[in-house]
């Protein structure tokens, strides 16, 4: 594991499989073709370019240009990125962070929480807003589609299509040039849940898995702890259905699922027991192979 906290000008064609962290004060020009683990703390990253892959991006960060085919997990927390453009994709915007442009060809997968999104234009695409996130302004060609009647669409303009997927609403201001279409969707359930994945149930318990760290504990926080025979419950649930991240304890319905989500890091794979009362399905999954859980009980570690 490699840790920048300092300046330096280029990053330049890591491996695919390097652990790099970019954190504390540190601040870094650019990025180019290259494979980042985590940005984090009060970092500063100028330009992320070329085929670079970044996994987290959170803390109050800073990020000013992302462009060319670049990919981004997941920006949360306070960060900021200032402008994403060309065809780079972010899959997914939540917590408090803010994406200040959005256009040409860029992709936003997944925005919720109370994320915010401040303009979007060209012919860009919004796959899901949902929570209470937040567009100021949308224009020129942009698609945007709406999965919650809380999604605040501030101004629209310029011949853009919003659509609504089982939600009503419109913008706050718009003028005659724009389509609002409105969808129904078909929900996804427990049921879709168990038979799709093929999930043990056994009477009203599910068997689900986790990937932990070394020590034990989640990846996201690192400091809810897994023992085997223990219960474990959430420190901050939430239960509001139509939150998929964060607010619970994320399991998947088999070990390889889990994996996807941390598919460089070394830890420890559970066998869990889950009561039906205590799980959320969201019903626009955008990772329908992993449900939000209130408490879990352990039962034992799968050794592959």
């Amino acid at each position: 594991m490699i840790k920048i906290v300092g300046n330096i000008n280029i990053i330049d064609q890591t491996p695919i499989n390097s652990h790099i962290h970019i954190c504390k004060s540190a601040v870094v020009k650019n990025i180019v073709n290259s494979t980042i683990e985590n940005i984090f703390d009060s970092a500063v990253v100028n330009n992320i370019y070329g085929s670079s892959e970044i996994k987290y991006i959170y803390g109050s960060v800073v990020i000013g240009d992302v462009y060319d085919s670049v990919k981004i997990k997941c920006v949360y927390g306070l960060a900021i990125v200032k402008r994403i453009r060309n065809s780079a994709v972010i899959e997914n915007v939540c917590g408090a962070a803010v994406i200040k442009n959005v256009y040409d060809s860029a992709n936003i997968k997944n925005i919720q929480n109370s994320a915010t999104i401040e303009c979007v234009y060209g012919s860009a695409i919004i796959e899901r807003i949902d929570n209470l996130a937040t567009i100021k302004y949308v224009a020129m060609n942009a698609i945007v589609k709406v999965a919650s009647k809380e999604v605040k669409i501030l101004e629209a303009r310029q011949q853009i299509v919003i659509i609504y997927q089982g939600c009503e609403g419109k913008p706050k201001k718009y003028d005659k040039t724009i389509t609002i279409k409105y969808i129904t969707k078909a929900v996804f359930d427990l049921i879709n849940f168990v038979n799709i994945y093929k999930v043990k149930k056994i009477k009203n318990k599910l068997i689900l898995y986790k990937f932990v760290q070394s020590d034990y504990t989640d990846f996201y926080t690192g400091k809810i702890k897994y023992e085997v025979g223990k219960v474990v419950k959430c420190p901050d649930w939430n239960s509001n259905i139509n939150n998929e991240c964060g607010g619970g304890l994320h399991l998947s319905s088999s070990i390889n699922n889990c994996k996807k989500f941390h598919e460089s890091e070394d830890g420890h794979a559970l066998k869990c027991e889950v009561d039906i009362k205590d799980i959320l399905i969201h019903p626009n999954p955008l990772y329908p192979e992993k449900v939000r859980c209130r408490e879990v009980k352990v039962l034992e570690e799968i050794i592959e």
